[in-house]
């Protein structure tokens, strides 16, 4: 649970006790209900999200047999990059000689668009990267891209 808390940050807990209420978060603990793949930011690698799990399964056969097999786990695992959060709020990419960020634009018309960059640190040369901008999108199409960027970035782009 610490490495979840770690990923996700304390609020994905609390915001799940406040909406199921006492009896009911715990009883999604026994159940191993508590933590499932789509409580992960889209940053956080599939890979990654596994072993979590994993770590996680209330049947004690499915776990690690030690720290130490998931520690070996973690150690296999090997990102070119990765997010962070700027001063501001906004989420930066980083990988390689590179900071990656986006933008998600709501239209008047109620579509979306996601517009995608990708900055040369060297040179300082900033420019789109067309297979992450799409228009026209609705909500979940947007945040789907996103995503699909957010992970791009994070496994080498």
């Amino acid at each position: 649970m610490t490495l979840f808390r770690m990923l996700v940050g304390l609020g994905t807990l609390r915001d799940k006790f406040n909406k199921l209420g006492e009896a009911k978060y715990y009883q999604a603990i026994c159940d191993a209900k508590l933590v499932t793949a789509s409580d992960f930011p889209a940053y956080v690698p599939n890979k990654l999200r596994r072993i979590v799990l994993k770590a996680l399964s209330p049947n004690t056969a499915d776990r690690y047999v030690s720290a130490l097999e998931m520690r070996r786990e973690l150690e296999k695992l090997n990102y070119p990059g990765y997010w962070t959060v700027s001063p501001s709020g906004a989420f930066v990419g980083h990988c390689n000689n590179h900071e990656f960020r986006f933008k998600h634009q709501k239209g008047a018309d109620g579509k979306s668009g996601v517009v995608a960059f990708k900055k040369n640190l060297t040179s300082q040369r900033e420019t789109r990267v067309a297979k992450y901008c799409l228009s026209g999108l609705t909500e979940p199409q947007a945040a789907k891209q996103i995503e699909r960027f957010v992970k791009a970035v994070v496994e080498g782009i």
